[in-house]
This record gives C-alpha cells, sequence and structure tokens, in this order.
C-alpha cells in the first residue's frame, strides 16, 4: 500500500472516531431533573408569589428557585437516598410565623447509558414521598420513574386562599 493510501486512510479513520465522540447527537437533557407543577385543591395549575425553594442540608446558599412560580425543577443527589426541599412562603401578612413545609423524596438512584452521544445518566426510582402540611396538601407523583424525559413528575396541591 502506498504512503498516501495509508496517510488517508488514516485519516479517515480519525475523522470518523473524533465526530463519534461529540454529543452533537444527543437531543435529549442529559440530566434527570424532575420539573414539579403547583396546584389548587381543584386541579387546577397555579402560580404563587413570594415562594422560596430551599434545599435541606445543601452546602452553601441552597435557595434554588425564589418569587413567583408555577413550575420548577427539583434535583435529586445520585449519591444520596434521601433529598429534601424546604418550601417557603414569604409574605408576611399570609404567613405572620414564618412556617414553611418540607418535602422528602426517599429513592434509588439508577444509572442508565442513555447512548454514544449522550454517555450515562442516572434515573430515579422514587420510593417514598413525605411532606409537612402547613400549606401544602398533597405531592402527587406522576410517574415514579424519574428519567431525562422534560415533563411534570411532581403535583405539588396547595392549598390557596380561597379554600380556607
Amino acid at each position: 500500500m502506498s504512503r498516501k493510501v495509508k496517510y488517508t486512510a488514516a485519516a479517515i479513520l480519525c475523522t470518523a472516531l473524533l465526530s463519534g465522540c461529540n454529543s452533537g447527537g444527543c437531543l435529549d437533557n442529559q440530566s434527570a431533573l424532575p420539573k414539579a407543577q403547583l396546584y389548587n385543591s381543584q386541579g387546577e395549575a397555579i402560580s404563587v408569589d413570594s415562594l422560596q425553594i430551599r434545599g435541606v442540608g445543601a452546602p452553601g446558599d441552597s435557595v434554588l428557585e425564589q418569587g413567583r412560580l408555577s413550575t420548577f425543577y427539583l434535583p435529586m443527589r445520585s449519591d444520596a437516598g434521601v433529598t429534601s426541599w424546604e418550601v417557603a412562603y414569604l409574605r408576611k401578612e399570609q404567613n405572620p410565623t414564618g412556617v414553611c413545609d418540607t418535602i422528602e423524596f426517599s429513592y434509588r438512584s439508577i444509572p442508565y447509558f442513555e447512548s454514544a452521544d449522550c454517555g450515562a445518566t442516572f434515573r430515579y426510582l422514587v420510593t417514598q414521598v413525605n411532606t409537612t402540611h402547613h400549606f401544602i396538601e398533597d405531592v402527587v407523583m406522576t410517574d415514579s420513574l424519574i428519567t431525562n424525559v422534560d415533563r411534570t413528575y411532581i403535583n405539588i396541591i396547595l392549598r390557596t386562599a380561597d379554600e380556607q
């Protein structure tokens, strides 16, 4: 084989290998981030002013979201079997004592090989959900297996002023 053919073959092989190792073919979300949606007890999606979501036991500033919220993401920790979030209602006139609710998720982290382009991710199988009930009426999982599909997995049903 001539030297020119060897170089051409090597160049084609390198190009094929390098193009197969990029993430350009991975169009899905690469992290399993469960989306939460707020509802009132009639099942209507709502937006709530002055809400704050904080991670319990998270290092540093654990405020994840704050302000007017209707949907938000609650990331899980792949190295833990439990993750907890505090939901605080910040309006003093409706919450003069400053109480907040805690939502605790117990789960199994499941390593999952997505594809050559996307690589490996974690899926989470939620086995139990516990919550306090100051403002939260209930927490309902729409699917206990959280994957990298961007959809609502957690419905948080709140008590609203016109229901009390």
